[in-house]
């Protein structure tokens, strides 16, 4: 005897049935049950306000824009600085390392280390100037200037 196999049944949605109700008069009347989804509303876009919004952009983008090229011209600028500053420290050592007991130079490589805002090797060239000469006007002022 052979087995007969059973085909498995197909399940499909439900079709909403008709709920009937009576109105007024008596008669039936079908109504569906209530659809539980949300609609969305449409959002309405106005023309002017999306024009608003793109000139808006890149009115913003252009203010970026140039803020950006400022702050690079000024760091430009502020870079060129610091390698004039540089070599100007090199040359002054170069005059130190050949005077010895020359004070002003001791005094302008302290000076342009104070520029570069390297107060420790500021700090350092200023009390060799004044240790030179405890009496260089130059070398006080700078002192004071930076502090103890």
């Amino acid at each position: 005897m052979a087995k007969i196999k059973k085909k498995p049944k197909k399940f499909s949605k439900a079709k909403e049935k008709p709920i009937k109700k009576e109105n007024k008069e008596g008669k039936a009347q079908s109504q569906k049950f209530p659809n539980i989804f949300r609609f969305i509303p449409e959002i309405k876009l106005n023309s002017f306000f999306i024009v608003l919004s793109f000139v808006f952009l890149v009115v913003f983008i252009v203010i970026l824009g140039i803020d950006i090229v400022g702050k690079l011209e000024k760091r430009k600028i502020t870079i060129n600085q610091r390698v004039k500053i540089e070599t100007e420290i090199s040359s002054w050592e170069n005059i130190a390392k050949k005077y010895p007991g020359y004070k002003d130079a001791y005094l302008q490589i302290g000076i342009l280390n104070y520029r570069k805002q390297d107060f420790k090797q500021a700090r350092k060239f200023i009390d060799k100037s004044l240790f030179l000469d405890p009496d260089f006007n130059g070398a006080l002022i700078m002192k004071s200037k930076i502090g103890n």
